[in-house]
């Protein structure tokens, strides 16, 4: 689950492993994909110059994912867009506190074009279920269905966990 709480941690994990990260490894440690982040404009795919493991990993030698990983190359690694760099640098700056990281975060998040286009489709139907929601970014977006079925259900809990969004009984409305 994608929390408001659990994104600063992500992010400051991404920069320790100098930009490079495993979708295995987070989904394992903090339950999140990093394809989420992928979503909101904060990670990358990387696809040219793929790092192999043994260069950034620390956990190299003790991974299940090893298989994977040599069959799946371009689908397993990611690193941080210019945007997500610029949010870690935020959210490392000595002017962030805990207490005021999740108004910082609403804010910030308020911005960006995916969540902007999740709030603007609420603006038109002020109750949207969950599938109608899926089936609109797919019109509106070149996301792939498998991007935002993977990925949907964490950037909806982390709007949720900024109090941007309220889900009830399979729909979303704007917070109030």
């Amino acid at each position: 689950m994608l929390t408001a709480e659990k994104l600063p941690e992500i992010i400051a994990e991404l920069l320790a492993l100098e930009e490079i990260g495993c979708t295995y490894d987070f989904k394992e440690r903090y339950g999140v994909g990093l394809n989420s982040l992928e979503v909101l404009g904060l990670t990358k795919l990387i696809k040219t110059r793929i790092p192999k493991c043994g260069d950034h990993c620390t956990k190299y030698r003790d991974c299940q994912y090893i298989p994977l990983f040599e069959k799946r190359k371009s689908k397993t690694k990611y690193r941080l867009t210019k945007e997500g760099k610029i949010l870690a640098d935020y959210l490392s700056s000595d002017a962030v506190t805990s207490a005021n990281i999740k108004s910082l975060l609403q804010k910030e998040f308020s911005n960006y074009s995916f969540v902007d286009l999740i709030l603007s489709l609420l603006m038109d139907n002020p109750e949207l279920a969950i599938e109608k929601l899926v089936s609109s970014i797919l019109e509106t977006t070149n996301s792939t269905l498998y991007s935002i079925r993977t990925s949907i259900r964490d950037i909806l809990d982390l709007l949720v966990s900024l109090e941007l969004l309220v889900i009830h009984e399979g729909k979303i409305t704007i917070y109030t």
